[in-house]
């Protein structure tokens, strides 16, 4: 039972030349195996790298980065993976993969620009309202005192019908007066009105603005216009869905009233601003400035993990 007749030698097969023959058909089916394995890799080379996140792999299109990706693969598939023609290829996309990164640095420093330039304004009116203010409160208060001085002294100690009658008039007079000093205050809590010129900002383009003053670089510009990925909303772009966070929270009014657009055309600058700057009205401007930069810096996120990646190729 433990003999096998070899068809080719016609002689019986011992029991350890059996177990040689099965030591030699598992290493041929190993080289096989390997052999089958490294011809996949070489038609399918995706497959020898770990993929790309879907938000890394939207940002590399958005960049432009796989035409290079895919170029560097077949560079290595065709010449090697230390070849001259690899090694170039290899440097255009690191190349590539800088000039990304520094167009989102690009766009983010415009943008820090313009809050630090709207938060300095704010704080200049803020300063001056918070002097004004005080101003006031202390005018107030000293007429307040004098009238009550004055008219406690001709009506407590007056000796005659015309000195009280006199008291009476100027307690009407300083109610009055405090009257209008605090309908003052009122006005100058709201600050100072400043006037601007036509100037775009960043902001302008997410409202449809295509002018050469406030313009993202195509890479930007393309990841804003991509699906937002947690969208309640089917079709929402990340930068409708800004739109939509300020309209929900009340920093602007819907943009299909006429108050809404008025109020966009002076928070972005595309109308000449004639004592329309305002406090209030600086302040949601570096808000809105601000929430789009911490849009664009999820960037930076996936250019990261797209750096370490290209590593691996």
């Amino acid at each position: 039972m433990y003999r096998l007749s070899c068809s080719f030698t016609g002689t019986p097969l011992s029991k350890p030349s059996h177990r040689v023959a099965a030591v030699l058909l598992a290493i041929c089916l190993c080289f096989s195996a390997l052999a089958a394995q490294a011809v996949d890799a070489t038609t399918h080379p995706s497959t020898i790298h770990p993929p790309l996140s879907p938000a890394a792999n939207e940002v590399a299109k958005d960049l432009d980065l796989l035409p290079d990706v895919q170029e560097l693969l077949d560079a290595e598939n065709t010449s090697g993976k230390d070849s001259l023609e690899a090694l170039r290829v290899r440097e255009k996309l690191v190349e590539s993969v800088l000039t990304g990164s520094l167009e989102i640095r690009s766009a983010i420093s415009r943008i820090d620009a313009e809050i630090s330039s709207t938060n300095e304004l704010r704080d200049v009116m803020s300063d001056k309202r918070e002097s004004r203010t005080q101003t006031s409160d202390v005018v107030n208060f000293m007429s307040a005192g004098t009238t009550t001085i004055i008219n406690n002294a001709l009506t407590e100690f007056a000796t005659g019908r015309g000195l009280q009658t006199g008291g009476g008039a100027v307690g009407v007079v300083g109610g009055a007066l405090q009257i209008g000093i605090s309908t003052i205050s009122l006005r100058l809590n709201k600050g100072e009105h400043r006037s601007a010129p036509i100037k775009p900002n960043m902001l302008a383009p997410l409202f449809g603005y295509a002018g050469p003053e406030a313009k993202f670089n195509e890479g930007v510009w393309s990841y804003l216009n991509d699906i937002y990925p947690q969208a309640v909303n089917s079709g929402e772009t990340r930068r409708r869905h800004l739109v939509n966070q300020w309209m929900r929270i009340g920093r602007i009014a819907p943009l299909n009233t006429k108050q809404g657009q008025q109020q966009v055309a002076v928070l972005i600058g595309l109308v000449p601003q004639r004592k329309a700057i305002t406090i209030d009205l600086l302040e949601d401007r570096a808000l809105m400035l601000s929430d789009l930069r911490a849009a664009i810096s999820q960037m930076d996120i996936e250019m990261l993990e797209i750096m370490r990646w290209v590593k691996t190729l």
